[in-house]
């Protein structure tokens, strides 16, 4: 963790007090090379990658991999899932105890060419390394969670005025965390997000329930 000898330990044991009772997963954004593809790899990158575009320059412009990131993000917020921000990764928190979290979370991390995310059950810190794809289920323990989530990137980007703390009850919790939520936006920002799911979810077999749906 590059920062993690500046934070503060205290604000640290509340966040991570904060994620004990919750089913968390950390999963890589897109990466700038793709290396292999295979079935279940989400539509676009597979005509990408067939391109001339991509056969020439052998790398995923900076303009492909944040469209990407984005989609990802909105299915999560979608899902009602929470987000803490990393620079090369997002944090999903099922705050809503949602069902099929792991599964969705795979579904996902296989869109966005990754070969594996890192999960942990609810009302536990163990942390364990999960294959991408619906059918992965073999767990590798890979230490305590918040050992293997970059917090001081997720820390930093709380002074960002784009940021949208969840509420916590504890102030200086609040102060020095950025966590996203579906209940953050407006109407239209809502309405935006649904719109930028859409189409990636149905492709995936992710559905949210009735409730989500219409929300």
């Amino acid at each position: 963790m590059k920062y993690r000898h500046e934070l503060d330990y205290s604000i640290v044991e509340k966040i991570v007090r904060y994620f004990e009772p919750f089913e968390c997963a950390v999963v890589c954004k897109f990466p700038d090379r793709i290396e292999a593809m295979g079935d279940g790899v989400y539509s676009k990158i597979r005509e990408y990658t067939e391109s001339e575009e991509y056969k020439n320059a052998g790398f995923v412009p900076q303009t492909y991999r944040q469209e990407w990131d984005r989609k990802l993000y909105a299915v999560a917020l979608k899902l009602r899932y929470a987000v803490a921000i990393g620079d090369n990764c997002y944090v999903f928190v099922n705050t809503g105890c949602k069902p099929d979290f792991f599964k969705n979370v795979q579904k996902l991390a296989k869109a966005f060419n990754q070969e594996s995310v890192i999960v942990k059950d609810a009302g536990s810190q163990e942390a364990y390394k999960l294959g991408a794809g619906f059918d992965a289920e073999q767990r590798e323990p890979t230490g305590a969670f918040m050992d293997n989530i970059p917090l001081a990137e997720i820390l930093q980007r709380a002074f960002s005025p784009l940021g949208m703390p969840l509420n916590f009850k504890d102030v200086d919790l609040q102060k020095m965390t950025c966590i996203d939520t579906w209940a953050g936006y407006n109407n239209m920002g809502k309405y935006m997000i649904s719109q930028i799911a859409q189409k990636i979810m149905e492709e995936l077999g992710i559905e949210p329930n009735a409730a989500q749906k219409n929300a």
